[in-house]
Protein backbone atom coordinates (compact mmCIF):
# COMPACT_ATOMS: atom_id res chain seq x y z
CA UNK A 1 0.00 0.00 0.00
CA UNK A 2 1.73 3.38 -1.02
CA UNK A 3 1.33 6.11 1.23
CA UNK A 4 0.45 9.13 -0.91
CA UNK A 5 2.12 12.72 0.26
CA UNK A 6 -0.06 15.19 2.41
CA UNK A 7 -0.09 18.63 2.28
CA UNK A 8 -2.42 21.45 3.62
CA UNK A 9 -3.97 19.24 5.57
CA UNK A 10 -5.09 16.74 3.02
CA UNK A 11 -3.40 13.56 1.81
CA UNK A 12 -2.86 13.66 -2.03
CA UNK A 13 -0.38 12.59 -4.98
CA UNK A 14 -0.35 16.11 -5.97
CA UNK A 15 0.77 17.56 -2.22
CA UNK A 16 4.18 18.53 -0.83
CA UNK A 17 5.10 16.84 2.52
CA UNK A 18 5.69 12.96 2.79
CA UNK A 19 3.23 11.43 5.56
CA UNK A 20 5.46 10.34 8.28
CA UNK A 21 5.89 14.56 9.15
CA UNK A 22 2.60 14.06 10.21
CA UNK A 23 2.10 10.98 11.30
CA UNK A 24 3.90 7.78 13.28
CA UNK A 25 4.41 5.13 10.11
CA UNK A 26 5.98 3.17 12.63
CA UNK A 27 2.96 2.56 15.11
CA UNK A 28 0.79 1.95 11.59
CA UNK A 29 2.81 -0.78 10.50
CA UNK A 30 2.34 -2.27 14.24
CA UNK A 31 -1.11 -2.35 13.94
CA UNK A 32 -1.14 -3.81 9.81
CA UNK A 33 2.02 -6.66 10.34
CA UNK A 34 0.58 -7.70 7.27
CA UNK A 35 0.87 -5.11 4.96
CA UNK A 36 3.72 -3.64 3.36
CA UNK A 37 3.70 0.53 3.46
CA UNK A 38 5.79 2.42 1.43
CA UNK A 39 6.03 6.34 0.85
CA UNK A 40 5.35 7.86 -2.56
CA UNK A 41 8.35 8.68 -3.54
CA UNK A 42 9.45 4.51 -3.20
CA UNK A 43 6.30 4.46 -5.41
CA UNK A 44 7.90 6.94 -7.71
CA UNK A 45 11.32 5.72 -7.85
CA UNK A 46 10.03 1.82 -8.04
CA UNK A 47 8.00 2.80 -11.35
CA UNK A 48 10.38 4.69 -12.56
CA UNK A 49 13.02 1.94 -12.34
CA UNK A 50 10.92 -0.75 -14.34
CA UNK A 51 11.55 -1.48 -17.50
CA UNK A 52 8.54 -2.95 -18.09
CA UNK A 53 5.98 -0.47 -16.80
CA UNK A 54 3.15 -1.42 -14.40
CA UNK A 55 -0.50 -1.36 -16.10
CA UNK A 56 -2.47 0.99 -13.70
CA UNK A 57 -6.44 0.45 -13.43
CA UNK A 58 -8.54 3.48 -11.82
CA UNK A 59 -11.53 3.95 -9.27
CA UNK A 60 -12.92 7.27 -8.44
CA UNK A 61 -14.98 7.07 -5.01
CA UNK A 62 -18.16 10.14 -5.83
CA UNK A 63 -20.41 11.00 -3.76
CA UNK A 64 -23.79 9.52 -5.39
CA UNK A 65 -26.37 10.64 -2.28
CA UNK A 66 -29.67 9.51 -2.72
CA UNK A 67 -29.09 6.58 -5.79
CA UNK A 68 -28.03 2.97 -4.62
CA UNK A 69 -23.95 2.24 -4.43
CA UNK A 70 -23.76 1.13 -7.51
CA UNK A 71 -20.53 0.79 -10.17
CA UNK A 72 -20.30 2.62 -13.70
CA UNK A 73 -17.84 1.97 -15.97
CA UNK A 74 -16.92 5.35 -17.46
CA UNK A 75 -14.76 5.36 -20.44
CA UNK A 76 -11.87 7.72 -19.43
CA UNK A 77 -12.07 11.61 -20.72
CA UNK A 78 -11.03 12.99 -24.44
CA UNK A 79 -8.42 14.76 -22.51
CA UNK A 80 -6.01 12.35 -20.32
CA UNK A 81 -3.49 14.61 -19.82
CA UNK A 82 -5.96 16.69 -17.91
CA UNK A 83 -7.45 13.68 -16.06
CA UNK A 84 -3.70 12.94 -15.01
CA UNK A 85 -2.53 15.99 -14.79
CA UNK A 86 -5.01 16.96 -12.06
CA UNK A 87 -3.89 13.78 -10.38
CA UNK A 88 -0.35 14.42 -10.58
CA UNK A 89 0.01 10.76 -12.77
CA UNK A 90 2.99 12.18 -14.23
CA UNK A 91 5.26 11.55 -11.20
CA UNK A 92 4.56 7.92 -11.92
CA UNK A 93 5.80 6.22 -14.79
CA UNK A 94 2.76 3.70 -15.90
CA UNK A 95 1.24 2.51 -18.85
CA UNK A 96 -1.96 5.16 -18.66
CA UNK A 97 -3.83 4.74 -22.18
CA UNK A 98 -6.95 4.79 -23.31
CA UNK A 99 -6.89 1.22 -22.90
CA UNK A 100 -6.33 1.56 -18.82
CA UNK A 101 -9.75 0.68 -16.78
CA UNK A 102 -11.49 3.50 -15.34
CA UNK A 103 -14.38 3.19 -12.98
CA UNK A 104 -16.53 5.28 -10.66
CA UNK A 105 -18.26 3.89 -7.81
CA UNK A 106 -21.28 6.16 -6.41
CA UNK A 107 -21.57 6.00 -2.72
CA UNK A 108 -24.66 7.35 -1.31
CA UNK A 109 -23.05 8.56 1.77
CA UNK A 110 -25.81 8.08 4.25
CA UNK A 111 -25.83 4.84 3.54
CA UNK A 112 -22.48 4.51 5.52
CA UNK A 113 -24.03 5.31 8.50
CA UNK A 114 -25.49 1.73 7.95
CA UNK A 115 -22.98 -1.49 9.31
CA UNK A 116 -24.67 -3.75 6.61
CA UNK A 117 -24.48 -1.19 3.85
CA UNK A 118 -21.23 -0.65 4.73
CA UNK A 119 -20.50 -4.29 3.92
CA UNK A 120 -22.00 -4.21 0.63
CA UNK A 121 -19.89 -0.99 -0.49
CA UNK A 122 -16.90 -2.75 0.84
CA UNK A 123 -17.96 -6.17 -0.86
CA UNK A 124 -18.15 -4.47 -4.24
CA UNK A 125 -15.02 -2.72 -4.09
CA UNK A 126 -12.80 -5.94 -2.99
CA UNK A 127 -14.70 -8.07 -5.71
CA UNK A 128 -14.63 -5.88 -8.07
CA UNK A 129 -11.25 -4.43 -8.13
CA UNK A 130 -9.19 -6.37 -6.09
CA UNK A 131 -8.64 -9.47 -8.23
CA UNK A 132 -8.21 -7.04 -11.54
CA UNK A 133 -4.41 -8.72 -12.27
CA UNK A 134 -3.50 -5.27 -12.83
CA UNK A 135 -0.67 -4.37 -11.04
CA UNK A 136 -2.05 -0.75 -9.92
CA UNK A 137 -4.76 0.27 -8.48
CA UNK A 138 -5.08 3.88 -8.47
CA UNK A 139 -7.28 5.12 -5.87
CA UNK A 140 -9.54 8.69 -5.70
CA UNK A 141 -12.18 8.99 -2.56
CA UNK A 142 -14.38 12.08 -2.33
CA UNK A 143 -16.24 10.22 0.62
CA UNK A 144 -16.11 11.90 3.90
CA UNK A 145 -17.86 9.31 5.87
CA UNK A 146 -16.29 6.41 7.38
CA UNK A 147 -16.68 3.33 5.04
CA UNK A 148 -14.15 0.68 7.25
CA UNK A 149 -16.04 -2.53 8.62
CA UNK A 150 -14.50 -1.79 12.22
CA UNK A 151 -12.68 0.43 14.18
CA UNK A 152 -8.89 0.71 14.12
CA UNK A 153 -6.57 2.43 16.48
CA UNK A 154 -5.81 6.09 15.81
CA UNK A 155 -2.55 7.05 14.25
CA UNK A 156 -0.28 8.78 16.29
CA UNK A 157 1.28 11.96 15.07
CA UNK A 158 4.43 12.20 14.06
CA UNK A 159 8.30 11.47 16.54
CA UNK A 160 8.95 15.48 15.45
CA UNK A 161 5.67 16.95 16.30
CA UNK A 162 5.01 14.63 19.58
CA UNK A 163 9.21 16.08 20.36
CA UNK A 164 8.26 19.92 19.56
CA UNK A 165 4.97 19.54 22.01
CA UNK A 166 6.89 18.03 24.91
CA UNK A 167 9.87 21.07 24.47
CA UNK A 168 7.14 23.90 24.41
CA UNK A 169 5.66 21.64 27.95
CA UNK A 170 8.88 21.57 29.55
CA UNK A 171 9.68 25.32 28.51
CA UNK A 172 6.66 26.72 29.47
CA UNK A 173 6.13 24.21 32.54
CA UNK A 174 2.75 25.18 33.74
CA UNK A 175 0.59 27.28 31.58
CA UNK A 176 -2.78 27.97 29.75
CA UNK A 177 -3.58 27.74 26.27
CA UNK A 178 -5.85 29.46 24.41
CA UNK A 179 -7.99 28.51 21.43
CA UNK A 180 -9.20 31.60 19.74
CA UNK A 181 -10.60 31.35 15.86
CA UNK A 182 -10.58 35.14 15.06
CA UNK A 183 -11.40 34.69 11.66
CA UNK A 184 -15.27 36.02 10.54
CA UNK A 185 -16.00 37.54 13.74
CA UNK A 186 -17.45 40.81 13.67
CA UNK A 187 -15.93 44.01 14.38
CA UNK A 188 -18.01 45.24 17.40
CA UNK A 189 -17.44 41.89 19.54
CA UNK A 190 -13.59 41.64 19.30
CA UNK A 191 -12.28 43.70 21.59
CA UNK A 192 -14.89 42.81 24.42
CA UNK A 193 -14.27 39.66 23.77
CA UNK A 194 -10.60 40.37 24.14
CA UNK A 195 -11.86 42.57 27.53
CA UNK A 196 -13.05 39.26 28.78
CA UNK A 197 -10.60 37.00 28.04
CA UNK A 198 -8.22 39.29 29.63
CA UNK A 199 -10.50 39.16 32.89
CA UNK A 200 -10.38 35.84 33.10
CA UNK A 201 -6.51 34.78 32.80
CA UNK A 202 -6.18 37.33 35.52
CA UNK A 203 -8.25 35.64 37.78
CA UNK A 204 -6.48 32.16 36.78
CA UNK A 205 -3.31 33.59 37.56
CA UNK A 206 -4.60 35.26 41.08
CA UNK A 207 -6.03 31.96 42.06
CA UNK A 208 -3.29 29.06 40.65
CA UNK A 209 -0.60 31.25 40.30
CA UNK A 210 -0.04 30.20 36.73
CA UNK A 211 1.99 32.96 34.63
CA UNK A 212 2.45 31.43 30.94
CA UNK A 213 -0.01 31.56 28.21
CA UNK A 214 0.12 29.65 24.98
CA UNK A 215 -2.01 31.46 22.05
CA UNK A 216 -3.04 29.24 19.10
CA UNK A 217 -5.22 31.23 16.74
CA UNK A 218 -6.00 31.77 13.12
CA UNK A 219 -4.73 35.28 14.03
CA UNK A 220 -1.85 35.75 11.51
CA UNK A 221 0.99 36.17 14.15
CA UNK A 222 3.95 36.04 11.35
CA UNK A 223 4.15 37.48 8.13
CA UNK A 224 6.43 34.42 6.61
CA UNK A 225 3.86 31.89 8.07
CA UNK A 226 0.89 33.75 7.05
CA UNK A 227 -1.83 33.07 4.35
CA UNK A 228 -1.22 35.64 1.52
CA UNK A 229 -4.41 36.72 1.83
CA UNK A 230 -4.40 37.67 5.60
CA UNK A 231 -4.23 40.98 5.25
CA UNK A 232 -7.99 40.60 3.92
CA UNK A 233 -8.97 38.73 6.25
CA UNK A 234 -8.25 40.14 9.41
CA UNK A 235 -8.38 43.87 9.99
CA UNK A 236 -8.04 46.74 12.75
CA UNK A 237 -9.99 45.41 14.58
CA UNK A 238 -8.65 42.04 14.83
CA UNK A 239 -5.17 43.62 15.06
CA UNK A 240 -6.52 46.01 18.35
CA UNK A 241 -7.61 42.92 19.95
CA UNK A 242 -4.29 41.32 19.55
CA UNK A 243 -2.69 44.21 20.82
CA UNK A 244 -4.61 44.20 24.28
CA UNK A 245 -4.07 40.91 24.90
CA UNK A 246 -0.15 41.24 24.62
CA UNK A 247 -0.07 44.78 25.88
CA UNK A 248 -1.47 42.67 29.33
CA UNK A 249 0.79 39.02 29.24
CA UNK A 250 3.57 37.76 27.50
CA UNK A 251 2.34 34.98 25.24
CA UNK A 252 3.93 32.62 23.53
CA UNK A 253 3.16 30.77 20.23
CA UNK A 254 4.59 28.04 18.58
CA UNK A 255 6.55 31.02 16.41
CA UNK A 256 8.04 32.72 20.17
CA UNK A 257 9.36 29.38 21.18
CA UNK A 258 10.69 28.44 18.03
CA UNK A 259 9.02 25.09 17.44
CA UNK A 260 10.35 23.07 13.85
CA UNK A 261 13.10 25.14 13.72
CA UNK A 262 15.45 22.49 11.77
CA UNK A 263 12.57 21.19 10.02
CA UNK A 264 11.77 24.70 8.74
CA UNK A 265 15.39 25.37 7.70
CA UNK A 266 15.34 21.89 6.19
CA UNK A 267 12.52 23.12 3.61
CA UNK A 268 14.09 26.25 3.32
CA UNK A 269 16.72 24.80 1.57
CA UNK A 270 14.82 22.87 -0.60
CA UNK A 271 12.86 25.43 -1.84
CA UNK A 272 16.55 27.10 -2.39
CA UNK A 273 16.94 24.12 -4.41
CA UNK A 274 16.72 24.10 -8.49
CA UNK A 275 12.87 22.80 -8.86
CA UNK A 276 14.02 19.73 -11.01
CA UNK A 277 15.82 18.28 -7.61
CA UNK A 278 13.17 18.80 -5.43
CA UNK A 279 11.16 15.42 -6.80
CA UNK A 280 14.26 13.31 -5.51
CA UNK A 281 13.98 14.91 -2.12
CA UNK A 282 12.26 12.46 -0.06
CA UNK A 283 10.75 15.44 3.02
CA UNK A 284 9.18 17.63 -0.11
CA UNK A 285 7.95 15.39 -2.42
CA UNK A 286 8.16 17.96 -5.76
CA UNK A 287 6.99 20.93 -4.30
CA UNK A 288 8.38 23.83 -1.52
CA UNK A 289 7.11 22.94 2.34
CA UNK A 290 7.09 25.78 4.43
CA UNK A 291 3.72 26.62 2.98
CA UNK A 292 2.62 23.81 5.67
CA UNK A 293 3.28 26.38 8.34
CA UNK A 294 0.85 29.25 6.79
CA UNK A 295 -1.76 27.05 5.64
CA UNK A 296 -1.20 23.14 6.23
CA UNK A 297 -1.93 21.70 9.38
CA UNK A 298 2.06 20.63 11.39
CA UNK A 299 1.34 23.48 13.60
CA UNK A 300 -2.59 22.96 13.86
CA UNK A 301 -1.28 18.98 15.15
CA UNK A 302 1.47 20.99 17.44
CA UNK A 303 -1.30 23.47 18.96
CA UNK A 304 -3.36 20.56 19.24
CA UNK A 305 -0.98 18.59 21.48
CA UNK A 306 0.06 21.76 23.38
CA UNK A 307 -3.06 22.91 24.11
CA UNK A 308 -4.61 19.30 25.29
CA UNK A 309 -1.76 19.12 27.89
CA UNK A 310 -2.17 22.62 29.61
CA UNK A 311 -2.43 22.99 33.02
CA UNK A 312 -5.85 25.12 31.87
CA UNK A 313 -7.70 25.25 28.57
CA UNK A 314 -10.09 28.41 27.46
CA UNK A 315 -11.73 28.33 24.22
CA UNK A 316 -13.79 31.15 22.89
CA UNK A 317 -17.97 31.02 23.78
CA UNK A 318 -19.93 31.16 20.15
CA UNK A 319 -20.06 35.31 19.94
CA UNK A 320 -15.90 35.20 20.69
CA UNK A 321 -15.09 32.04 18.04
CA UNK A 322 -16.18 31.98 14.66
CA UNK A 323 -17.07 28.44 14.66
CA UNK A 324 -16.79 25.52 17.23
CA UNK A 325 -14.49 23.21 15.16
CA UNK A 326 -12.94 19.89 15.21
CA UNK A 327 -9.95 21.43 16.72
CA UNK A 328 -11.93 21.99 20.08
CA UNK A 329 -13.37 18.92 19.94
CA UNK A 330 -10.58 16.87 19.48
CA UNK A 331 -8.53 18.92 22.46
CA UNK A 332 -11.59 18.38 24.95
CA UNK A 333 -11.56 14.50 24.18
CA UNK A 334 -7.83 14.39 24.37
CA UNK A 335 -7.79 16.66 28.31
CA UNK A 336 -10.93 14.14 28.95
CA UNK A 337 -8.77 11.14 28.46
CA UNK A 338 -5.76 12.59 30.37
CA UNK A 339 -7.96 13.68 33.42
CA UNK A 340 -9.41 9.95 33.12
CA UNK A 341 -5.96 8.64 33.48
CA UNK A 342 -4.18 7.73 36.44
CA UNK A 343 -1.87 10.45 36.43
CA UNK A 344 -4.51 12.97 35.32
CA UNK A 345 -3.63 16.45 36.93
CA UNK A 346 -4.93 19.00 34.77
CA UNK A 347 -7.02 21.71 36.58
CA UNK A 348 -10.04 21.65 33.97
CA UNK A 349 -11.42 20.34 30.30
CA UNK A 350 -12.29 23.20 28.68
CA UNK A 351 -13.62 26.49 29.93
CA UNK A 352 -15.34 29.21 27.72
CA UNK A 353 -14.63 32.83 28.58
Amino acid sequence: MVLPNIGYSKVSTCSHISLDYYYNIEELRKNFPTVNFIFQYEFEQWSKKRFRKPIAQHLHIADGTNTQSSIFKIHPPQNLSHLYGANCFDRFAMRLSRKSTYHRLLVNQDALLDLEKRKHVTKLVTDSFFHSGDEVLLIKSDISHDMSLQKYPTIPYSTLIAQEAQKIKMTLKSYVAIHWKMEGMQAETLYACAERLRSMLVDIRNKYGIQNIYLSTDYPISPEFSHPNSHKRFKKHHHRAMLMLNSTFNISTWISLDAFSKMRQELMDINSNDRSKRNENRNDGGGGGLDEFGKGRIRTLLDQIVCANADYFLSGPAECHSQWNVFTRMVGDSRREILESENGKLLNIMTTW
